[in-house]
């Protein structure tokens, strides 16, 4: 029996400032970025089962800072794309064996611009993807067949400007089964 986990993460931030003179005077702009990445893998082996069950995050968050003689505009953006995904043999005595494999990915990136401290325009955008099946694989390494196999996305987005659009669609047994429009959209 083997069981423990392998991590890995990593971030970096930097600013970047700098000004030009115009004609209507002074801009400075300065750029600052924030990025984190953490990826958590867990492992569970025994002499018939073998279970991986992974955990991810990346992250950005950037801000753009301008000064000009009209004020101080701010435009800051988010992204983030977190991920699960679980896998699961289970071999049999004659060599034949199934695999399990359930994935949640998720993307969503925010984006709120404000000047002089209030807000001027905003944006969401999100997509998010859950899938599952079973692979059966006969004793030769061939594929059998699959079961229980089930897939979902939803997607939404929205503006400031009065923009939405939302959609969602189910499918299980490898067919598309459901489709639904304008949740969240007023």
């Amino acid at each position: 029996n083997i069981s423990g986990s392998v991590s890995a993460k990593s971030s970096h931030n930097f600013q970047i400032s700098g000004y030009v003179n115009t004609s209507y005077g002074p801009v400075t702009t300065t750029v600052a970025q924030n990025i984190a990445f953490a990826n958590v893998q867990t492992f569970n082996i025994k002499s018939a089962t073998y279970v991986q069950d992974i955990n991810q995050s990346t992250n950005v968050h950037s801000v753009v800072t301008t000064k000009n003689s009209s004020g101080t505009h701010v435009n800051a953006v988010d992204r983030a794309w977190p991920m699960t995904m679980d896998i699961s043999l289970v071999f049999n005595p004659d060599g034949s064996f199934s695999q399990t494999t359930d994935v949640n990915q998720y993307f969503q990136t925010s984006q709120q611009a404000k000047l002089n401290g209030q807000p001027s325009t905003s944006s969401l955008l999100q997509d998010r993807v859950i899938s599952a099946d079973t692979l059966l694989i006969n004793s030769a390494g061939q594929l059998a067949g699959n079961e229980n196999q089930a897939s979902s996305q939803t997607y939404f987005g929205s503006t400031s400007a009065g923009y939405c659009y939302s959609e969602a669609i189910t499918g299980a047994a490898n067919v598309l089964t459901s489709v639904s429009t304008g949740t969240g959209c007023n």
